[in-house]
């Protein structure tokens, strides 16, 4: 997960895309998108970067991960992200929670899940 936190900041989301699986989706308090395919997880990540750049976001880390098999191909996987802004100053810290499945091509993220920093795993 610490591969995939520190490519979401790059300014090519393909390389964070490729931890996907096809299709993924994204579930939120008020919204939920099926991505059919990684142009679409770029599109998505894309988007994202753009409306924190304005905020002066500049990098990801991941601060904190907790992973829970569920069986011998599924995990869910709950993560704290800090984003940076350029000036080193934290800009905020978001919760998410993964739905990880292993397929031929490895652990992929089928699921991701907007969390409350206390609900996390």
């Amino acid at each position: 997960m610490g591969d995939y936190v520190a490519r979401i900041g790059s300014d090519d989301t393909t390389l964070a895309a490729a931890f996907y699986e096809e299709p993924a989706s994204i579930v939120g308090p008020k919204a939920f998108l099926l991505l059919l395919t990684k142009t679409d997880v770029a599109k998505f990540l894309d988007d994202l970067l753009l409306s924190a750049r304005p905020l002066g976001y500049a990098r990801s880390t991941l601060e904190y991960l907790a992973t829970r098999m569920l069986n011998s191909e599924m995990a869910l996987c709950s993560t704290i992200t800090a984003r940076w802004r350029a000036d080193g100053s934290e800009l905020q810290r978001v919760g998410t929670t993964y739905l990880l499945r292993r397929g031929t091509e490895g652990w992929k993220i089928r699921q991701l899940m907007m969390t409350d920093l206390d609900k996390l795993l």
